[in-house]
């Protein structure tokens, strides 16, 4: 995952690549979901890992987890977690960042998500923090909970 959140890309996928480049890497999705058109759908899951396709279903838009306890891409793929070992905190992961050389910018969280902050990497990936716990937000626990990357 350290080599993701330095460069962006995931084993060698990342936005912007076709569909096909995907399949081909990892075979089919082990779920799927979001719009569907034509028998298709246009979010794949590969074990805590969403790739968003775009409109017409051949192109990466967007690599995204908001949700894992061990991350996983599967049997796809066996991804060594670094940071996404349980749910650091805010200056746990900015501590490892840090320690990484990695560069970052906080973000202020936006509505409706206002109980997350998210640290966006100089890759573009950003990964999501939640900072705070309440009865109608996701997650039900503070720390790092996943990462967005889109094109």
């Amino acid at each position: 995952m350290r080599s993701f959140l330095e460069s962006g890309t995931l084993d060698s996928m990342r936005p912007g690549d076709p569909v096909e480049k995907l399949r081909d890497l990892w075979g089919e999705p082990t779920d799927q979901g979001g719009r569907r058109k034509g028998g298709r759908y246009n979010i794949w899951k590969y074990g805590d890992v969403e790739f968003h396709l775009n409109d017409d279903f051949q192109t990466i838009l967007q690599i995204f987890c908001d949700s894992y306890q061990s991350l996983s891409l599967g049997e796809a793929l066996a991804l060594e977690p670094w940071l996404f070992k349980g749910h650091p905190s805010m200056d746990e992961v900015k501590e490892e960042l840090t320690n990484a050389g990695l560069e970052f910018r906080e973000e202020e969280p936006t509505l409706p998500d206002t109980n997350t902050t998210v640290l966006r990497l100089d890759s573009g990936v950003r990964l999501l923090i939640a900072v705070s716990v309440d009865d109608y937000t996701w997650p039900p626990f503070t720390g790092l909970y996943g990462f967005h990357y889109a094109c």
